[in-house]
């Protein structure tokens, strides 16, 4: 038998196992382009070093380009070569198509946004190409988790399933795919097709697979698939269960199609931190826990551990957390970075002041920023407080369109006169630049140079508007294709930044100095250790959370759950199940000592009755 599962629990061993492998392959004279190593996210590659990786979003998208032919054959497209577009992009086009949904009086009983509405249709979307089944099948699966009984809802399903299939047949008549469609046509014209199997034996060897349990359904095909012909398979699996079946996860299907294929080694279970080094702090309010939190990294530096040692983790990283533990460490040079973002993109001061500037320079637009998001900007350029910033802004937005006006109107107690010059600066950017006609991307990289780059850019936020300018380009190159949206592509992008779409990480910093502030699924899903862990909000529900929402249920779409009803203890199995597998793979991932912090009421003041400690207390140590 040469395919092998190398079983154990977080931190045992496994990925060093299969990189010892890999090196093994190349001394062998094993040609390393014949050599698959597949991964799950970019973050892991740290761990992989020099060695080529790839992800699932890699192989679709250089197989779906391979073979283009083989989708055209099956289908009538437009282009001769797919266009990839960014899940920012994709999630925009479905909100617009929502927006025409809920104006024909679809949706009537949904009060919330059409960014959230379009976003968990957007989950929909890709949980059904990531478990093999047919757009056109939707609403069976929704049936069994949903109240048909409820007459709103029961149209809801219709409408959600009419969406879903205008959306796809639309942007793959167009040949314009994101990472769900690209998923899909793989699955349905490109991986049982001979000669996608015929690439496979003279191109793959040795197949190395990482982490299966977090592996979709799609991808398992896939692995199985390339095991059943490649001449080794070795496959590494954590024992404490997968963490990511929101994502899509099938542990199940892995256990049933490709163990049994397989030699199990079992690695071993590495131990868990001892409960004595396990420290709990409480606060009353969530600004205290923060502080709290400061004071115990400063404490920690001063007996000699570095940052690079000390991780944060959170089950979310708010703005308000990011903000005020990055301004209480800055007080003794402490580096903090960010690895997990959750809000808009415009809570970035530099996003912010990007968007809100464009919006003053093309009031033709008539889309007026609000006078928050002006106030932020005045205070973020000039360097003014925001009382001050307050005043400047009242007198920007007294008449419409918004006007800055000359220096000499503003009084002093608008304006102090150590703000006039950079005032002046802005004022005059903003109306030589009025209307431009400048594409989107080289507007605002104008904007970022003669505006923002003198302000001292660090390099996180350097690679946050860089972001920002990478996606306008993006979206004016898919827009200039496309009649509807040429002409007004500009401010079309800019509606799509203010519309509160999900963004993707903006750079990729696990490498980076300092101490690090993770979301618990990002940090897991890094492959990274610490000598300090330092939990975050342990009180929050957020924890315990699986992302269940009215209209998106991520594991309805798994093949252990299809064709049954959702329930109650449906709920909790999965809330604990999920629960468990972070809690356990956060215990074995901390060397000297995890701290973790509570505070009885959350930042809007709500008490908080998160069960989190009661995970840790039912594990055997």
């Amino acid at each position: 038998m040469n395919k092998y599962v190398y079983a154990g629990s977080s931190n045992s061993g496994k990925t060093t196992k299969l990189i010892s492998i890999y090196k093994e392959f190349i001394k062998n004279n094993v040609d390393e382009n014949k050599i698959i190593v597949f991964i799950n996210s970019k973050s892991q590659k740290r761990f992989w070093e020099d060695i080529d990786t790839s992800t699932f979003y890699k192989i679709i998208r250089n197989h779906i380009v391979l073979f283009w032919p083989l989708v055209e054959k099956n289908i009538k497209i437009k282009r001769t070569t797919p266009k990839f577009l960014d899940m920012e992009i994709s999630e925009y086009l479905l909100n617009k198509l929502v927006d025409k949904y809920r104006e024909g009086g679809r949706f009537l009983d949904i009060n919330i946004p059409n960014s959230v509405l379009s976003s968990d249709i957007l989950n929909n979307i890709s949980k059904i190409s990531l478990n093999c089944i047919e757009f056109n099948d939707v609403d069976k699966y929704l049936v069994n988790f949903l109240d048909i009984e409820d007459v709103f809802i029961k149209e809801n399903i219709v409408s959600m399933k009419d969406i879903i299939n205008v959306f796809v047949r639309k942007n793959i008549s167009e040949g314009v795919l994101n990472f769900s469609l690209a998923s899909y046509l793989f699955n349905k014209y490109i991986i049982d097709n001979p000669l996608y199997e015929e690439y496979i034996k003279n191109n793959i060897d040795c197949f190395i697979v990482d982490d299966i349990q977090e592996k979709s359904f799609l991808e398992l095909k896939f692995i199985n698939k390339v095991m059943n012909i490649a001449k080794e398979t070795h496959i590494a699996y954590n024992s404490d269960g997968a963490i990511t079946k929101i994502l899509g996860a099938d542990e199940e299907s892995f256990k049933q199609i490709i163990l049994p294929k397989c030699k199990k080694i079992d690695i071993g279970t590495s131990d868990f931190i001892n409960t004595q080094n396990i420290e709990y702090r409480n606060t009353t309010m969530r600004s205290d826990m923060i502080l709290k939190i400061s004071e115990e990294i400063n404490n920690l530096l001063k007996n000699g551990y570095k940052e690079e040692e000390i991780d944060i983790i959170g089950p979310f990283i708010d703005s308000i957390f990011e903000n005020r533990i990055k301004k209480e460490m800055e007080k003794n040079d402490v580096n903090i970075n960010i690895m997990t973002r959750s809000g808009s993109l415009t809570d970035n001061p530099y996003i912010n002041s990007l968007v809100t500037v464009t919006l003053l320079a093309n009031s033709s637009w008539k889309m007026s920023p609000n006078k928050d998001s002006i106030c932020k900007m005045i205070s973020f350029v000039l360097g003014a407080d925001m009382i001050r910033s307050r005043y400047i802004t009242n007198r920007i937005t007294q008449k419409e369109p918004y006007e800055l006006p000359e220096v000499e109107e503003l009084t002093s107690m608008d304006i102090d006169e150590e703000y006039t010059d950079k005032y002046e600066i802005l004022r005059s950017w903003i109306y030589e630049n009025t209307n431009s006609e400048l594409d989107m991307d080289k507007f605002l990289k104008k904007m970022f140079l003669d505006i923002l780059l003198p302000l001292d850019v660090s390099a996180e936020n350097l690679s946050t508007c860089n972001y920002l300018i990478n996606l306008s380009k993006s979206f004016i190159d898919y827009a200039n294709e496309n009649e509807k949206f040429k002409n007004n592509k500009n401010k079309l992008f800019i509606d799509m930044i203010l519309r509160g779409i999900r963004v993707s990480d903006t750079r990729d910093n696990t490498e980076s100095k300092g101490i690090k502030v993770w979301s618990s699924y990002s940090y897991l899903l890094s492959s990274k250790t610490s000598k300090i862990q330092i939990w975050t909000d342990s009180s929050s529900d957020v924890w315990h959370q699986i992302g269940i929402k009215k209209y998106y249920n991520p594991f309805i779409f798994l093949r252990e759950n299809k064709g049954e009803k959702w329930n109650f203890d449906n709920d909790e199995l999965y809330r604990y199940k999920q629960t468990k597998s972070v809690v356990d793979s956060l215990l074995r991932k901390a060397s000297d000592r995890i701290y973790i912090y509570s505070s009885e009421f959350n930042s809007n003041g709500y008490e908080q009755k998160g069960e989190l400690s009661k995970y840790i207390s039912n594990i055997d140590i």
